[in-house]
């Protein structure tokens, strides 16, 4: 059975795209894995990773299109992984996300995991849909505070701003810190977070550019090219914690 990896941020504070491809290019040394854009305000990928096809379609074709139903016939090749983009106009992301027959039957069978960039969490999306239905949350934020605080509250309510919004299970709910630029002061120490938030931390991520340059154009995590890479064994690690599948990887 498919494992569903949802990513996602509360604050809007950047690294959850990189994070998700990151991820999934360290499950694809092991398994079968793609990458799904599912966030509301538009994809990046078709930008990143310069073999990618634009018209070759992607989210909103495999929520509504009839003669080639699911999301097999929009997945592209990236190196280890598949990819699966969200393109064109907000509103078309926004109705592929609240797709009628919903959305765990869309991504069960494709793949041993699939990993969904969900962009941020705001209230009323229509990602806490996806969220919802994944198999683990990630949350990514950067080791400040401010996007700590907020992360852990909005995981103790399990993600819901009113009574009647969706809620979350927040033992499916992980923290994922990650730097996002070159910057890396730390206010709070990654390795003291689920002491000090009472939340489950999966991992750090360090800012590497040259290694996700390196990913968004196909390489592999197990490249020789990646020996000196700060980012590919904390993608790893992480991939191994959220792991719950054992099954081998089959070959494309």
């Amino acid at each position: 059975m498919t494992q569903v990896i949802a990513l996602a941020s509360v604050k809007g504070t950047g690294g959850v795209t990189s994070s998700a491809l990151g991820l999934a290019a360290a499950l694809g040394m092991r398994f079968d894995a793609l990458v799904l854009e599912a966030d509301p305000s538009g994809g990046s990928l078709l930008g990143w990773c310069p073999t990618l096809d634009p018209t070759a379609g992607g989210l909103y074709e495999a929520a509504f299109e009839r003669e080639r139903p699911g999301l097999s016939p929009f997945v592209q090749s990236l190196g280890d992984i598949g990819v699966v983009v969200a393109q064109g106009e907000p509103y078309r992301i926004a109705a592929a996300l609240e797709r009628p027959r919903g959305w765990r039957s869309l991504l069960d069978g494709i793949t041993d995991h699939v990993v969904v960039d969900l962009g941020r969490l705001f209230p009323g999306t229509q990602a806490l849909g996806v969220a919802a239905v994944a198999d683990r949350l990630l949350l990514v934020a950067p080791p400040e505070a401010g996007p700590l605080a907020a992360t852990a509250e909005w995981i103790g309510r399990g993600g819901q701003h009113a009574a009647t919004g969706t809620r979350i299970e927040s033992s499916r709910i992980g923290l994922l810190t990650a730097d996002t630029g070159g910057d890396r002061r730390q206010r709070i120490d990654p390795q003291r977070l689920g002491e000090e938030l009472g939340v489950e931390h999966v991992g750090h991520l360090p800012f590497d550019g040259a290694t996700l340059e390196k990913v968004c154009r196909g390489a592999s995590l197990a490249h020789r090219s990646m020996r000196r890479s700060r980012l590919a064994p904390a993608l790893s690690a992480v991939a191994e914690r959220v792991t719950v599948a054992s099954t081998s990887k089959a070959r494309r």
